[in-house]
């Protein structure tokens, strides 16, 4: 809506627009050189001519091109032929169907700068500029509909209307950017629809398609979803059909056109995401550069809450609220071609966002028969969904609790050996159940084998320990200091005991643990102790060495 117009003019145009929409659904044209009207009661030429034609002077022509003997008095139903080139013109105007992000128009009258907003008019020579990350929805008097996307520049070239004829005249200049259209179906041999770029001209009469222009006018693209479209450029035309595009470098004639890369296969992709920022793995386009993906509120995608391209097939979208949303996905070739879309319904359910697990912490091993579960307390949640599972589908259920009010979970009956898999989810008063953690699997294992009295000699240490399970090996671990940070040895062996050489006198550490069939590490027992005694030769040289001393 134009800032420099009074209330009520903005109200009038809002008014008129809405009028001519409905004129234009009920007026009968054909697809020829000429218009059809049909004449009402109390009409006659020059009534006709005033209204339409671009002069009442073309009168006598209209008599003669329609043979008609009295140009006052026509019966009603009489059908007159008008020649297209006839018709009078008048400018009108584009309405901002809705935007996303931030957008400029350059007005045609005193060249002004203005931001735009949804329900904006546009008028005849204006000039639109969209900024990154945004988008601008068009509707025209025909009921057409553009999309300019994100750093965009079009100029509203010519926006007529033949008087009230139900024609419209359209023609667009990109000059960088790229829009997408869809114009409604031809209703008159007049009704144009043309989008001009630095390198080309596209004419359609009714169709879905997309216009690209490089920045620097090195290349022009265009892009047939549904009808045809001709374009035009250094003097040659190509006819374009549906799941068809072409380039146009520079001031070279348009290139032959070339097949549209298929719509991505999106009946894998997830209905529910759990994570943001989002992200999406787009399953693989053959030949494929690229992926540009759209979302929306709306299922028709009139309008767009981001519009985006990358490299690769993993999507990474922003931090949108929970909701459901519409995603549209095509490939893009090596030329910059897009493909044909693909559609589907996502539901975002991020919130509130899971505590993070501590304990037991992942692919570990608990000895405890009642494990006792430990996750983060996030602010503002005092409750909490806790489930615990023998399977990572969390189809075989253990414990199901929906109402855990602390940040700790202690199993309430014991576990039998075996595989668990757990997650919590937060409870939020105002957003309900958020999505569960990532399921964190721990082993429910026997202790580790206790250390019997090691066996000392003069040059050997020989340890054992009660045996395992089937299958199971023993890792022995001998340090110096307790932490075992740099062990003095560190052996997996397949018996329950080791054999080693006699280390010097001094203070150890000893500490086991299973290992299972499966590769599985269970916890270490329990740290030991170990004395290790001087040798009784240390005790006879120093008597040898006080016997000399007394001499």
């Amino acid at each position: 809506m134009r800032d420099h117009h009074d209330l009520n003019g903005r109200v009038q145009r809002k008014l008129l627009f809405v009028l001519i929409l409905i004129f234009l659904s009920s007026t009968r044209v054909i697809a020829s050189d000429d218009w059809i009207y049909t004449v009402s009661a109390g009409e006659n030429l020059w009534v006709l001519a005033d209204r339409y034609l671009k002069n009442v002077s073309f009168t006598e022509r209209l008599k003669t091109y329609n043979q008609i003997v009295d140009p006052y008095k026509i019966p009603p139903g009489t059908k007159i032929k008008v020649p297209v080139k006839w018709l009078k013109t008048s400018p009108f105007f584009v309405r901002v169907f809705d935007m996303h992000g931030q957008a400029w128009v350059i007005e045609a009258d005193g060249g002004r700068r203005l931001p735009l907003s949804a329900g904006s008019l546009l008028v005849e020579g204006d000039k639109i500029e969209t900024l990154d990350d945004s988008n601008v929805r068009l509707q025209f008097i025909d009921g057409s509909f553009l999309l300019l996307q994100e750093k965009s520049h079009l100029h509203l070239d010519r926006i007529g209307i033949f008087g009230d004829s139900g024609m419209v005249d359209n023609r667009l200049m990109l000059e960088k950017g790229r829009l997408e259209t869809q114009v409604e179906p031809s209703t008159g041999p007049a009704n144009r629809f043309e989008i001009k770029t630095p390198s080309a001209t596209t004419s359609v009469r009714g169709t879905d398609y997309r216009v690209n222009q490089d920045e620097g006018n090195a290349v022009s693209r265009a892009e047939v979803l549904g009808g045809k479209i001709e374009v035009t450029g250094a003097g040659v035309s190509r006819f374009v059909k549906a799941n068809q595009g072409l380039l146009i470098r520079g001031s070279e004639p348009p290139a032959p056109p070339v097949d549209l890369l298929p719509a991505p296969n999106v009946d894998a992709l997830p209905r529910v995401l759990e994570q943001v920022p989002i992200q999406l793995g787009i399953p693989e386009v053959s030949g494929s550069s690229g992926y540009r993906v759209q979302i929306s509120l709306r299922e028709d995608f009139r309008s767009l809450m981001l519009d985006n391209t990358f490299a690769g097939n993993l999507f990474k979208g922003p931090d949108l609220p929970d909701g459901n949303y519409f995603f549209r996905i095509r490939a893009i070739d090596a030329s910059g071609l897009e493909g044909l879309n693909a559609a589907t319904r996502i539901e975002l359910n991020a919130r509130p966002e899971p505590p993070l697990l501590l304990e037991p912490k992942p692919a570990s091993g608990v000895t405890e028969e009642r494990a006792v579960f430990v996750w983060s307390k996030p602010v503002d949640i005092e409750q909490f969904h806790f489930q615990l599972a023998k399977d990572s589908e969390f189809r075989e259920l253990v414990t199901d609790n929906l109402e855990v009010d602390e940040s700790q979970f202690v199993s309430p009956d014991e576990l039998p050996l075996g595989d668990y898999y757990w997650r919590v989810a937060a409870v939020d008063e105002n957003e309900g159940l958020g999505p569960f953690s990532d399921a964190q699997h721990f082993r429910r294992v026997v202790p580790a084998p206790t250390l019997e009295e090691p066996e000392i000699s003069d040059e050997h240490l020989q340890i054992r320990w009660r045996a395992g399970l089937p299958g199971q090996r023993y890792q022995f671990q001998l340090a110096d200091e307790p932490s075992f940070s740099a062990p003095l040895v560190d052996k997996t062996v397949d018996e329950p005991n080791i054999e080693l050489d006699k280390p010097d006198s001094g203070t150890y550490y000893m500490r086991i643990r299973t290992i299972d069939a499966d590769g599985f590490e269970n916890p270490f027992g329990t740290t030991q102790t170990l004395e290790v005694p001087r040798s009784w030769y240390w005790w006879l040289l120093l008597l040898l060495l006080f016997a000399l001393f007394a001499i």
